[in-house]
């Protein structure tokens, strides 16, 4: 059209200037945490981590991994409907 176009400014949340605060005290409430579930009986448990791979293991065999790997749509529209 040969009109002029300007500048689209998006801010950045890391622009911000309560970002850095906000990051310090989330690190601050989630190193106790993460600590008290390192040392939980549960995450300690071999159950726990086989019921883990085994999610893991079907998710990769059932095709989700190669979606994700070759980011395949969830939907798609039908080319001769377009619905």
């Amino acid at each position: 059209t040969g009109l002029p176009r300007g500048d689209i400014h998006r801010a950045s949340l890391l622009d911000e200037a309560w970002f850095p605060y906000a990051v310090a005290g989330l690190l601050v409430l989630l190193v106790p945490l993460g600590w008290s579930v390192w040392n939980s009986r549960w995450f300690n448990n071999k159950k726990f981590w086989c019921m883990c791979a085994m999610m893991v293991y079907w998710f990769a065999v059932s095709g989700g991994l190669y979606n994700v790997i070759r980011k395949v749509p969830f939907v798609e529209k039908d080319p001769h409907t377009g619905k």
